[in-house]
């Protein structure tokens, strides 16, 4: 009863830290659920998980990632192992990177990356014995000098002109063996020609086996594979072939545990000792991969729960906190709160097809809660409003709209009982694209498979579709904009350089006063664009930003929509090489801005732009090469606009960035600096947040000599404590002081020093 309990309270897991996030921090979300391989190292013990590596200590039951963030050198991570005798960590990368973590500190090794003479680099597992590092690679086995820090050899292996892929090597004896997916070699240790292929063997096992895994115990080698429908394990021990068992359920790992090996299935562990098998381990609500035994406890890297801590029927999950899946697909902020979808189609450890995830993230406190779900199947959008906290509107990929107010479930749209409409191609599916929600709650919906593909409901209920498909009839329309400047709904296209423009005249369900137009743009030239449509968002002076496969343009006017030509502007970016158009030729996927009325751009390969107001500067470009980033393919962002913590989902997980820009208060009711007092320890910089937008900073000592005047972007501050010489100011009190409104609204609040 205890093991059902836990496993039932990860699928609505909910984790509290309660450290809040400094400017220019980078902080890391990935799915820590699906474990791979567990490692023991002494007092911790590493999980590698498909979103990272994370350690959890025995003695005080913490838990801490490994990332990217504190110095890995990519999120590809494939393999693991521990040296205990120099207390080493060994991180192996799909790129071929080796990092070696040392006490917290990383270490680089990048002579396979940087070796052109492969094709493919990864490294698919890793081992340490005798002060040696092996690595089974795409192209064979490289074995690493621990103690040189240099690659001792690198054995290249052949199935006639192509590179052999090893999965896994071990050492018995004088002899290696290594194994690809349906092959088993042997070599002897002492060859001194082991980098010529032909020194090596294949070994005879007497049936042909595939997903062949092996490993080493007490002088033999134990070898499993699957044959047909049936899956062996074997001994093989100085040339003589011994069957151990067979079983019709498939072999996930052998490993070496607690006197014999531990045979590792979804729902059972045996063991075997002596040769002789036996059941271990059962319980059929896992998807076990593998296992270790350590302090009279079981151990289970499983493929939805994480780590597990067993003894009896005590099961314990252990992991980071995090969503539950990697693979989001769309973020949106609502109520302070951070909103993530997911799917698990095509999940192989979530086989429920089409089963739909959604998950809620505190960014200031830390709490996720992961909910799934089967009425509703995949969440393809999400819509809501700051201005309304209670009401959210999230769109499934069959099944029309679901609402939620105050976190509850409140009413579910179909076109049963509302205007929105089936797909065109089966008549019984729902998709939705895209939601748009108005400062009262009111739902733009993008049914882009529909005969008429935008439809309105209101916060009572009340919906209409609109029919405007015949001045579109050759697009299709995916997302939609409603414009705070002039109310005026923007529609894209996918894979069109033109938009469509409605205006609903503030009277949505009364179709009789409402104006139409499909557009196309044009440069000051009168040169038709023709770079397509990616993304349409609105600045706070009221223009239209336009990301575009090959860059950004900007209408300056959106009241000439319905007047003649949209001549759009195109920012021109002063660099060392000249001036050149703003992000040209770079494929825009998503524009959001920022309390300083700054635009951050996501991109397909290009990473995230964060740029001025106007479009002429580049204040900050992230790729993977320069920052935490998992990935350049950046397709959907969101700002956090009380924290100004940027959210980006890339192709492998998802980051965030805390920038220095949030959305303007009112007052200067809630004004505070962080951190106060600031500490000897303390290196980052010092913020001030609650600041009426654009308000004028000085910082003066307390014998009112200034150290420091700027201007807020929006409602914060960011001071490096340094005054205007560039040197950081001594130990004191300092005083504050913040005016706006040409001086009308003033608050002076006090910050204490200690160097």
């Amino acid at each position: 009863m205890r093991f059902i309990l836990t496993i039932c309270l990860l699928f609505c897991t909910i984790t509290f830290s309660f450290s809040q996030s400094r400017v220019g921090q980078w902080r890391e979300h990935f799915s820590y659920n699906s474990a791979i391989k567990i490692i023991d190292a002494g007092s911790d013990i590493y999980v590698l998980t498909n979103g990272g590596i994370f350690s959890y200590n025995e003695s005080y039951s913490e838990v801490a990632k490994l990332g990217k963030i504190n110095g890995l050198s990519g999120v590809d991570v494939s393999a693991i192992d521990y040296d205990k005798e120099r207390k080493l960590l060994f991180v192996g990368h799909k790129s071929g990177i080796v990092d070696i973590v040392n006490d917290g500190r990383v270490s680089v090794v990048k002579d396979l990356y940087s070796d052109n003479s492969f094709t493919e680099k990864s490294i698919n597992s890793a081992f340490c014995k005798d002060g040696l590092l092996y690595l089974s690679t795409s192209f064979g086995v490289a074995v690493f000098d621990i103690q040189k820090r240099e690659f001792r050899d690198i054995y290249r292996l052949y199935t006639g002109a192509s590179p052999m892929n090893i999965t896994d090597c071990d050492i018995v004896g004088d002899n290696i063996f290594a194994a690809s997916d349906n092959t088993l070699l042997v070599a002897d240790l002492n060859n001194s020609n082991l980098n010529d292929y032909k020194s090596w063997k294949s070994v005879n096992l007497g049936v042909n086996l595939t997903n062949l895994k092996i490993t080493s115990y007490n002088n033999k080698l134990y070898v499993c594979g699957l044959s047909g429908a049936t899956n062996y394990l074997y001994t093989y021990d100085s040339g003589t072939v011994n069957q151990i068992l067979t079983d019709v359920d498939n072999i996930n790992e052998i490993a070496a545990i607690n006197n014999g090996i531990a045979v590792v299935f979804d729902k059972k562990v045996k063991r075997v000792v002596n040769s002789i098998p036996s059941d271990m381990y059962l319980n059929d609500t896992l998807n076990m991969r593998n296992v270790m035994y350590k302090s009279d406890y079981l151990y289970v890297a499983d493929a939805k729960h994480s780590l597990l801590k067993i003894s009896g029927t005590d099961v314990n999950s252990i992991k980071p906190e995090g969503p539950s899946l990697n693979n989001l697909n769309k973020t949106f902020v609502h109520n302070y709160k951070l909103y993530f979808t997911a799917t698990t189609k095509s999940n192989p450890d979530y086989p429920v097809a089409d089963r739909g995830m959604f998950a809620e993230f505190d960014s200031e406190r830390g709490g996720w809660i992961n909910r799934f779900s089967n009425q509703f199947e995949a969440y393809t959008a999400i819509g809501g409003t700051d201005k309304t906290k209670k009401v959210l509107y999230m769109g499934t990929e069959t099944k029309g709209v679901v609402k939620y107010v105050d976190g509850a479930y409140d009413r579910h749209f179909t076109p049963d009982n509302s205007a929105l409409q089936n797909d065109k191609s089966t008549g019984s599916k729902c998709r939705i694209d895209d939601i748009e929600v108005d400062e009262n709650a009111n739902a733009w919906i993008i049914t882009s498979l529909s005969a008429n593909p935008l439809t309105y409901i209101d916060n009572e209920g009340n919906s209409q579709t609109y029919d405007i498909k015949s001045y579109f009839s050759a697009e299709k329309a995916v997302k939609v904009l409603l414009s705070e400047n002039t109310g005026y709904l923007w529609i894209i296209f996918e894979n069109s350089y033109k938009a469509f423009v409605i205006d609903v005249n503030k009277t949505p369900l009364d179709l009789s006063d409402d104006r139409y137009r499909l557009v196309s743009f044009y440069d000051n030239n009168g040169s038709l664009m023709t770079n397509w449509i990616r993304d349409i968002e609105e600045d706070q002076d009221g223009k239209l930003w336009i990301g575009t496969k090959k860059g950004a343009v900007i209408l300056n006017n959106q009241k000439s929509a319905f007047d003649g030509q949209l001549v759009i502007n195109i920012p021109l970016v002063s660099l060392s090489k000249g001036a050149f158009r703003l992000l040209h030729d770079v494929d825009v996927n998503e524009i959001i801005v920022d309390g300083a009325n700054r635009k951050w751009v996501s991109t397909h390969d290009y990473g995230v732009y964060l740029i001025s107001e106007s479009g002429n500067e580049y204040i900050a470009h992230f790729l993977k090469s320069n920052s935490p980033l998992p990935s350049n393919d950046v397709f959907d962002i969101s700002l956090h606009p009380q924290t100004g913590e940027l959210f980006m989902i890339t192709d492998k997980g998802t980051v965030s960035y805390k920038g220095d820009a949030i959305t303007g208060k009112g007052s200067f009711d809630n004004l505070f600096v962080y951190p106060n007092p600031v500490r000897p320890e303390y290196s980052g910089v010092i913020t001030i947040n609650g600041l009426v937008e654009k308000s004028l900073v000085k910082v003066t000592d307390s014998a009112g000599k200034l150290v420091f005047e700027s201007e807020s972007l929006g409602g914060r501050l960011v001071w490096d404590g340094k005054n205007s010489n560039g040197d950081y100011v001594s130990s004191g009190v300092y005083l504050i002081f913040c005016s706006a409104n040409q001086g009308q609204d003033s608050k002076v609040i006090k910050l204490l020093v200690v160097r």
